[in-house]
């Protein structure tokens, strides 16, 4: 979603993310960040981080969802560093389909019009809009049936065997 946001995905879902594509683009050196497969495989990312350090902390997305200030409370307890009551949280950096692509387009590229706007608008302003116009034009994407299917022949085995290594209950990720 970032990256069909932030318009650098050209493709739809299916051809994304098919194994083929993914093997061409590494093949041709795009950003790894490309292989949105690759990246979906925790079990050896998360044993080999548990393999080279004594001490690891997994955190779920899931919990931060459920409770956002607990999780970070303790992410700072394990980091011993003192948690601010004052932390903002919240949603950042969201993401999603441009419902008009001319504006993601407007927002994205180089024009007289944001050349003027950056003589007259200081830098933290100008983000804040761009950032307000992005998240204004975005619409979450769901998965349809056929995708998620996809996806879970992909990735079941890989969460059975994140579950085991983690002792966690990752049913709702299948």
């Amino acid at each position: 979603m970032m990256f069909k946001r932030d318009e650098l995905e050209p493709l739809d879902f299916e051809q994304a993310t098919s194994l083929e594509t993914i093997k061409e683009r590494m093949r041709k050196n795009w950003n790894i960040f490309y292989d949105y497969i690759g990246f979906g495989l925790y079990y050896t990312q998360v044993r080999s981080f548990m393999d080279e350090f004594p001490d690891v902390k997994i955190l779920f997305y899931d919990d931060l969802v459920k409770d956002e200030r607990k999780v970070v409370q303790d992410l700072c307890n394990f980091l011993k560093v003192d948690f601010r009551d004052d932390i903002k949280l919240g949603k950042f950096n969201k993401s999603g389909v441009p419902r008009i692509n001319f504006i993601n387009n407007l927002l994205a590229t180089p024009s007289p019009l944001k050349e003027f706007i950056k003589s007259v608008l200081p830098y933290d302003v100008r983000i804040k809009i761009k950032h307000k116009i992005f998240e204004l034009n975005l619409k979450p994407k769901e998965l349809n049936k056929k995708e998620t299917d996809y996806l879970s022949s992909l990735f079941s085995e890989d969460i059975c065997n994140l579950s085991k290594l983690l002792n966690a209950d990752l049913t709702p990720w299948l």
